[in-house]
């Protein structure tokens, strides 16, 4: 076993993609209709706290919070965006120069690309939630440090209320749910959290037990509101249990690193593109009688894509060992 710094270094790395994984199987879950498929709302708010989470990270190993550094950030995955909405039009027959320059400002080449509109808008803006939580804990360094989980709720209740008055600003009328409004009206709130929660990483930590406990503990109450909670951008309880979500994997007791997290941590690096394309997939198995073969293929498909896009686009080989 690893100690101290380089275990939490190991298991934060490998617990991110291992939920990502589990974010995007939900996705499928969901997209296929299956019977379980009200356990899986916490798909789309996941990957937005993993956002949060990882951005913080980014911006404070780069010293870095303009605008420029957090477009730099976001090249990769428009350049796959653009790809996918090409390869989306050229399927359709519907491909011209226009018509690309259409859909990619407007995120309109198929009903899930709302998420991408989303997800760029929220990656630009954490370059300010980051400067604030930063202006907050240099003015009140002390006070901050005696009370940064008082501090920290009554921001998460201020966002809150902040990302429910985003519903009224409409940019995107023809998009799917969130996609509608402006930084995602509660997709905010939920990228925030995952801001605060990697800003004190370390420190929640050393609590992990009570923390994975009580997130436990929510979740096992969930077929007591499981049923009233679905809502795109999500409402408060679905928040919650996304949330109670990322905490049961971010601070499980496991030691991710066997063969179940691998399988799932690979699945997770590739599900930008799992859900870029398992709906161009699912137009062609929607047919089949066995759901379980249309599902296998909607995830294979796209990660066999993602592998050949990774090479040309990152120069990033295959690394897969059991």
């Amino acid at each position: 076993m690893i100690e101290g710094h380089n275990q939490l270094k190991l298991i934060r790395y490998i617990w991110i993609d291992v939920l990502k994984g589990l974010a995007i199987l939900a996705v499928l879950v969901d997209h296929h209709g299956l019977s379980f498929a009200k356990y899986c709302v916490y798909s789309v708010p996941v990957f937005f706290l993993i956002l949060g989470f990882n951005s913080y990270n980014s911006i404070s190993k780069n010293n870095d919070s303009s605008v420029l550094g957090r477009l730099i950030s976001c090249t990769n995955f428009f350049v796959f965006y653009i790809i996918s909405t090409t390869i989306y039009l050229i399927e359709s027959g519907k491909f011209s120069f226009p018509e690309l320059y259409k859909n990619i400002v407007f995120f309109s080449v198929s009903a899930p690309f709302y998420f991408c509109a989303i997800y760029l808008q929220l990656c630009l803006f954490s370059c300010i939630t980051y400067k604030i939580l930063i202006k907050i804990k240099q003015k009140n360094n002390l006070f901050f440090a005696k009370n940064w989980a008082a501090i920290y709720l009554i921001l998460l209740v201020g966002f809150y209320f902040i990302s429910l008055g985003m519903k009224k600003i409409v940019i995107f009328p023809d998009l799917h749910g969130g996609g509608k409004y402006l930084l995602g009206a509660t997709y905010l709130f939920l990228m925030l959290a995952g801001m605060l929660i990697s800003s004190k990483y370390k420190n929640l930590y050393e609590w992990k037990n009570l923390i994975f406990y009580m997130a436990l503990g929510i979740l096992c109450l969930s077929p007591f509101y499981i049923n009233s909670i679905w809502a795109n951008p999500p409402k408060f309880m679905t928040c919650i249990y996304a949330i109670s979500i990322f905490l049961v994997v971010a601070f499980s007791p496991i030691i991710w690193g066997g063969l179940f997290s691998k399988i799932f941590s690979f699945i997770g690096k590739y599900s930008i593109h799992i859900f870029m394309y398992h709906i161009l997939v699912m137009k062609y198995t929607s047919s089949f009688e066995s759901k379980a073969i249309s599902f296998l293929l909607a995830i294979t498909i796209p990660i066999l894509v993602g592998i050949v896009l990774d090479f040309i686009v990152l120069r990033k080989r295959l690394q897969f060992r059991i």
